[in-house]
């Protein structure tokens, strides 16, 4: 079974999925359409606002996630998914407002790549040998700083994006390494 067809049968078959920790990270996607919306609008002070909510519900979810014992599965998945629809959806849209193209391929080509190495993964028992490291940490919070910098067309924005590109990339290298050593040992087993 692959590793999408193992995470849907654990997400359906889980209980206590529906929890404040998951309504979060739906409210979170939500708000990224909004954001967009705005920004297409060109209500940028709004989305920047808007936006910069939506990353706040991310320290939410977790928070109570982990205080309240309502970690699910289904609360891993959305979060990942609200994190990279948030972060990736304005950023085609900054690329007609002067965002440079290549720091957008960047953030994206990493972004996609740690989605696509998490659902090789996600129901194995070494999972959280490549959970979210410091540097994955900060690369985020660095991505909503950036962004609503980006979406506000601040000076030296491209600048900004491009250091953020560049957690990106450390923060990928650091995953990807990991998820390497993991997926070389599970192979090794069999």
């Amino acid at each position: 079974m692959s590793g999408i067809a193992k995470l849907v049968k654990a997400i359906v078959s889980e209980k206590g999925k529906m929890n404040i920790p998951n309504a979060l990270s739906a409210v979170r996607i939500i708000l990224a359409l909004f954001v967009l919306y705005l920004i297409i609008k060109g209500n940028i002070y709004i989305a920047a606002f808007l936006f910069g909510f939506a990353a706040a519900t991310d320290f939410f979810d977790g928070f109570i996630a982990r205080a309240y014992k309502q970690k699910t599965r289904l609360g891993k998945f959305l979060d990942l998914l609200a994190d990279r629809i948030l972060v990736l959806s304005p950023l085609p849209i900054l690329m007609s407002r002067g965002l440079h193209w290549g720091i957008v391929i960047i953030i994206y080509v990493i972004e996609i790549g740690a989605v696509a190495g998490l659902l090789l993964i996600i129901n194995t028992k070494r999972e959280k040998e490549v959970s979210l490291a410091w540097l994955g940490k900060v690369k985020t919070f660095s991505q909503y700083i950036g962004v609503p910098y980006a979406i506000l067309g601040w000076q030296y924005f491209n600048e900004v994006m491009l250091a953020v590109a560049a957690l990106t990339v450390l923060s990928g290298l650091n995953y990807f390494l990991k998820l390497r050593k993991v997926l070389k040992n599970n192979s090794s087993q069999y």
